[in-house]
């Protein structure tokens, strides 16, 4: 098993970062993040209502297919893509969304990687940094932004549906810094055990 032991030199952020790029570097973790971040991209998507059902035909209001771009808004908002592809589907992103939905689910996928590559080195448990990653997935799909129609997490809120978009920058940042630490816990604790196995071994 390749060893992930403290580098020679460099800051703590390169170190942290070559030890997911380490992991990443053998392809079984690499497609496990790949897939594991498509997955958790598309429920978000779909959970809040970025790609939305319309009972409605749009076909009657508008040609189907239609791509529309809005270059004009808030920082931040822009630009923001309303793509209908179908007469009764709406996909609808602006600028910030596609960075969070980006940034969680790359962060969600070198999670699970990291988590499963965790498994192989003896006495490295990481069950609870897991289960703090748990809940910042859990909490990302809170997050809505001005460009969602609501989608799965407004038909469970209900009336509280306001509330979460109210306090929707708090979800926001709260996820992206939940799922980070659990990035730097993880490489942690796999570089901490490593350690302690490469310094027992005979």
């Amino acid at each position: 098993m390749a060893q992930l032991g403290s580098p020679s030199g460099g800051s703590w952020l390169l170190s942290q970062l070559r030890t997911i790029r380490r992991v990443l570097s053998l392809s079984h973790y690499k497609l496990l993040a790949l897939t594991v971040a498509a997955a958790y991209s598309i429920f978000y998507i779909v959970f809040t209502g970025i790609l939305t059902y319309v009972d409605t035909d749009l076909s009657t209001v508008l040609p189907v297919p239609n791509l529309q771009v809005y270059l004009n808004g808030p920082i931040g908002t822009v630009p923001w893509i309303v793509w209908v592809p179908t007469n009764n589907l709406v996909f609808s992103m602006n600028f910030s969304a596609a960075l969070f939905t980006t940034a969680t689910s790359v962060l969600v996928g070198i999670n699970a990687a990291l988590l499963l590559y965790s498994t192989r080195i003896p006495r490295c448990n990481c069950s609870p940094h897991a289960s703090i990653g748990i809940l910042g997935m859990g909490q990302g799909l809170l997050a809505t932004f001005s460009c969602c129609g609501g989608g799965t997490l407004m038909a469970v809120a209900g009336a509280s549906f306001p509330f979460f978009v109210k306090y929707a920058s708090i979800f926001i940042l709260s996820t992206l810094l939940i799922l980070a630490l659990t990035t730097v816990m993880l490489t942690g604790r796999i570089r901490q055990s490593q350690s302690a196995s490469s310094a027992t071994s005979p």
